[in-house]
């Protein structure tokens, strides 16, 4: 009887049906587990942005929904990510032991797949150093999805983040496939806050009381205005001269502005500006209001 139960145990099929079962069942734990903790991230983040959603009106209560929704962005790519990486371990682990099972010598496996994997890795350096590189973007956060990002090739939204290429659509619609390897800046315009800035060029013999006094006029205005409002994370505020020459006089006007808010208000203070000054009589140096805002439209 010990020597019938020694050798079915001892058999292969049972053996192979064993270490199916148990890969089957450590990947299922596995991402059981991953899913449960990124669900708690996903709800703590949630929770967080929840609390701060009604009087989100402060540079510190707009970075605390920023870091929630990332948070959530960051959970789910990360989870995603090492249920990839664990369940091919788990099952390249058990193909392995597997040959080993049914007797098949597996040292000229391995010397072969050695050559095979320093070939492949030769070959492939740039798809290595790409995929290198976008795990490092998912852990590090330099940017989410939605995010306006000048990545050196492209400048543009963010619409998705893969472990090889990130993709970009810019203010005339075009879409840009950016190789996570090439990234080697990022200047990130959607985190924290702005600062919109405009710049006014006056004629030279202009009164720069009454080019405050317009300012003044529009701040009121666009602080009123709820199409405008809603972007600001303050007043619209009188800078001074930035520059002076023969032939005009340069007014800075600023505005601290959410991340997506820029190019609206830029605009407003433009238009309300030109409305503003020409009350007054004063006359601008040339046919346009400049800025200085590399706004995504």
């Amino acid at each position: 009887m010990d020597d019938l139960v020694a050798e079915i145990v001892e058999s292969t099929p049972l053996q192979l049906a064993v270490l199916i079962g148990f890969a089957f069942f450590l990947d299922l734990l596995i991402r059981r587990i991953v899913r449960r903790a990124v669900k708690r991230m996903i709800t703590k983040a949630e929770a967080r942005r929840d609390e701060n959603q009604p009087s989100a009106e402060t540079t510190a209560q707009l970075a605390i929904l920023r870091s929630s929704e990332r948070t959530a962005q960051r959970a789910q790519a990360i989870g995603s990510l090492f249920t990839g990486v664990t369940t091919l371990l788990i099952w390249v682990g058990a193909v392995v032991l597997a040959l080993q099972i049914m007797g098949f010598d597996l040292l000229p496996l391995i010397a072969s797949a050695g050559f095979i994997g320093a070939a492949i890795s030769f070959g492939a350096q740039k798809t290595i150093a790409d995929v290198l590189s976008g795990v490092s973007i998912i852990l590090e956060d330099e940017f989410g999805v939605g995010d306006f990002v000048d990545l050196g090739p492209a400048i543009g939204n963010v619409i998705s983040i893969g472990l090889r290429t990130t993709r970009l659509r810019d203010a005339s619609g075009v879409i840009w496939h950016v190789r996570n390897g090439e990234v080697t800046r990022v200047a990130n315009r959607s985190q924290g806050w702005m600062l919109a800035v405009v710049d006014v060029p006056v004629a030279v013999n202009s009164d720069l009381s009454k080019v405050r006094d317009a300012v003044e006029a529009v701040s009121a205005r666009i602080s009123v205005d709820t199409q405008v409002s809603n972007y600001l994370l303050g007043r619209v505020a009188y800078a001074g001269v930035e520059s002076i020459s023969a032939e005009a006089i340069i007014v800075r006007i600023t505005a601290k502005t959410v991340p997506d808010g820029t190019a609206s208000v830029t605009r407003a203070i433009r238009e309300d500006m030109t409305k503003s000054l020409a009350k007054r009589g004063i006359v601008l140096a040339s046919a346009a209001v400049m800025d200085s805002n590399p706004s995504p439209a």
